[in-house]
């Protein structure tokens, strides 16, 4: 009996040991700093403009175990990074590329012009340094050397223009002038930047006419537009008696339509074409006897 006993407690003593050495394993420690490796060109001339990518390496933070931080890329014109800009890249790799367009972009802010003209036209100092976590939580948030890149060329780069996704439909006789109950657009299948809907564009019950506006954003943020700010009926099929009624298109001949709108890119300008149909709707496919 004393010896299962005895051994009962030996077996005890090994789990309490084994268990406190895994609690140990698993202790994170929080580093000071780490090293980010100055980039293998850091004493040529970055050509933003002609150049896709820039190589960063780094050595994993200490944080007593091995682990997958994400590592994210500050950038600033101070070496004392007063002011900063965290650029769009991460990466959990030890070896990653920044994008030579992101980094043009920040720039632009950082250096607050708003003209091509007033871009800086020679190359700068810029300073880099990364940040590491360990989770979203941003445990083990720890800073690494900064790196200087003496001449970095930037260039007055601008965010592509994107198609809208939305556009929303607003009158009297469309949500009385209030964007929660403007009528939401229908996005055309294949062709991006078209939307249609199918709208009554009568009278109100105090027999005014319809009046309408539209914009890619439930808002009135300077960017709605409407009469003498789109291009009417170039290809519409029914005669809407459309007319500038205060900046509003207004309608002439009240009843259903099948409206729609299509947008364009002209340099850094959206332009904008409204159509009116008849509200004429047709069904094909599996569930119409199968024609496509």
């Amino acid at each position: 009996m004393k010896k299962i006993y005895s051994i009962a407690i030996l077996m005890a003593s090994l789990i309490f040991l084994w268990s406190c050495q895994e609690d140990e394993k698993i202790v994170m420690q929080q580093p000071d700093s780490f090293v980010l490796n100055v980039p293998k060109y850091a004493s040529g001339i970055y050509d933003l403009q002609n150049m896709e990518t820039i190589e960063l390496s780094t050595s994993q933070p200490d944080y007593g175990f091995t682990g997958a931080p994400t590592y994210s890329v500050e950038v600033s014109l101070s070496s004392d990074f007063s002011d900063y800009v965290t650029l769009p890249t991460q990466s959990s790799l030890a070896k990653f590329n920044i994008q030579a367009a992101d980094l043009a972009l920040a720039l632009v802010g950082m250096h607050g012009v708003t003209e091509e003209s007033e871009y800086p036209a020679q190359p700068h100092p810029l300073y880099i340094r990364l940040s590491s976590v360990l989770n979203a939580k941003n445990d083990g948030l720890v800073k690494s050397n900064i790196v200087t890149l003496p001449q970095v060329k930037g260039y007055f780069a601008l965010d592509p223009m994107v198609m809208p996704e939305n556009m929303y439909l607003i009158g009297n006789v469309a949500g009385d002038w209030n964007w929660d109950n403007a009528t939401e657009m229908i996005p055309i299948w294949g062709s991006e930047g078209k939307f249609w809907a199918m709208q009554y564009l009568g009278q109100t019950g105090d027999g005014d006419n319809a009046q309408i506006k539209f914009n890619v954003e439930k808002a009135w943020d300077g960017n709605e537009f409407g009469y003498g700010e789109a291009t009417l009926n170039e290809n519409s099929t029914a005669e809407a008696g459309t007319s500038d009624d205060g900046g509003n298109i207004g309608i002439g001949n009240p009843g259903w339509y099948i409206v729609v709108v299509t947008t364009t890119i002209n340099g850094r300008e959206f332009e904008y074409a409204v159509d009116f149909h008849p509200p004429h709707v047709y069904l094909q496919g599996g569930v119409a006897r199968g024609n496509w």
